[in-house]
Order: C-alpha cells, then structure tokens, then sequence
C-alpha cells in the first residue's frame, strides 16, 4: 500500500512505547499488548512506525504522507491515546 517495506518486524514487550522503528536498519517493533487495543488503532500505529522508514521524525511531510493513506489518522489516533 505505501511502498515501504520493513526488513524485520518484531512484537514484543514494551515498556514505554507502542512501537518503534528503526530506518537504516528498516526494522519495525510493536507492543505486544497492542493485540489488547481496536483493529482500528493497531492499523494506526502499524502505518505510523513503518512511515517513519521515509521520514525519521515527526516532521509535517511525515503527518501529510500518513494521512494519504489514512484519512481519519487524527481520530485515530486520540481514540488510541485516550
């Protein structure tokens, strides 16, 4: 769908994060209690960590290229976070 793709994805215990990436490496890591929240939320966080493979921050561009492929991002998201 956005034409990244990750190299290795790894679920796993979390402590302080929903995800993460890593973008030289094109490694993705999700919270394993991510299975707990809505499909909706971990297609949410799923789009965000593997868009930071094209844009390592959170800059405009990278808020921009989620929303092309997820136009409710935004609720989305404070659904997720509340």
């Amino acid at each position: 769908k956005t034409g990244l793709f990750y190299t290795h994805l790894s679920i796993k215990n979390m402590k302080t994060r929903w995800g993460s990436c890593n973008h030289n490496k094109a490694y993705v890591n999700l919270n394993l209690k991510l299975i707990q929240k809505s499909l909706k939320a971990i297609e949410y966080v799923i789009l965000h960590e593997i868009c930071h493979l094209k844009f390592p921050n959170h800059s405009k561009e990278f808020y921009d290229f989620i929303e092309y492929f997820m136009s409710d991002f935004r609720q989305r998201e404070k659904e997720f976070l509340s």
